[in-house]
């Protein structure tokens, strides 16, 4: 239990396993996680890997319909997983009941235990299930098609989903997606970097904006790469970069 820092859930789940752990065997927090994973029904298991693979809290009902079964199964499954310490289970039972991981450290020690090739699976399957129910979902598909390494196909995505951060003013949102996007850039690449380095600046991740500004100053010419430079002087200042700032400004005026 000490090793669990004061953190109580990881202490919950250790006692869990101390309690049923055989006589010498391991009761650390990842231990126990890895040991009720090896006496698992694969039916089980499967969900795990899906909550793994999975970037937010889920419904039972997406969660029965991403791993084929029905939604009663699904729900008995959820509450015994909850009762191990492994996911939490709330809201109201049946379909629109939620569901997640118990903690982050369940979830990397999940994701370590079920190996590649099964959480690769699920990842697919999420993949899938957000083309068929949630066509508009690019943000949450970027996540997926990265994870199955599928980099021009998140690029696109991130195109769509990054646009949409920036019009809600979600900019470091807006930054991240833009720079999933120029992984696989075309002839789009000196507004893509545009539209990042605006984003770095709106979520005052200075240096980088500088960085971003830089790199569309190689590619540009004319007025084209003097605002970019100037842009990128005025970032350079804003990161208290003073040194930095001034001397881009000589270079340019």
């Amino acid at each position: 239990v000490a090793a669990c820092a004061g953190r109580p859930m990881l202490a919950e789940l250790a006692g869990r396993g101390m309690a049923s752990a055989a006589e010498g065997e391991p009761t650390r927090p990842e231990d126990v996680v890895g040991r009720l994973l090896q006496a698992m029904d694969e039916a089980w298991v499967e969900l795990l890997a899906l909550l793994v693979a999975g970037d937010a809290t889920t419904t039972v009902a997406d969660l029965a319909r991403l791993s084929e079964r029905p939604v009663g199964p699904v729900d008995d499954t959820l509450q015994s997983l909850a009762a191990q310490g492994l996911v939490r289970r709330f809201g109201e039972a049946g379909p629109v009941g939620r569901v997640d991981l118990y903690h982050d450290f369940v979830r990397a020690n999940l994701e370590s235990a079920l190996g590649a090739t099964r959480v690769l699976a699920a990842h697919r399957r999420w993949i899938r299930f957000l083309d068929e129910a949630h066509p508009d979902a690019a943000e949450r598909r970027v996540r997926h098609l990265l994870a199955v390494d599928d980099v021009a196909g998140a690029a696109t995505q991130a195109r769509l989903a990054a646009r949409r951060a920036e019009a809600q003013q979600a900019f470091g949102l807006a930054a991240d997606l833009f720079g999933v996007a120029l992984r696989r850039p075309g002839q789009d690449e000196p507004s893509l970097l545009d539209a990042r380095a605006r984003a770095l600046e709106g979520a005052a991740r200075y240096p980088e904006a500088a960085q971003t500004w830089r790199r569309l100053v190689a590619l540009s010419t004319g007025q084209e790469a003097m605002d970019a430079s100037l842009a990128e002087a005025h970032a350079l200042l804003a990161a208290d970069d003073v040194v930095g700032g001034h001397a881009r400004l000589n270079d340019t005026l």
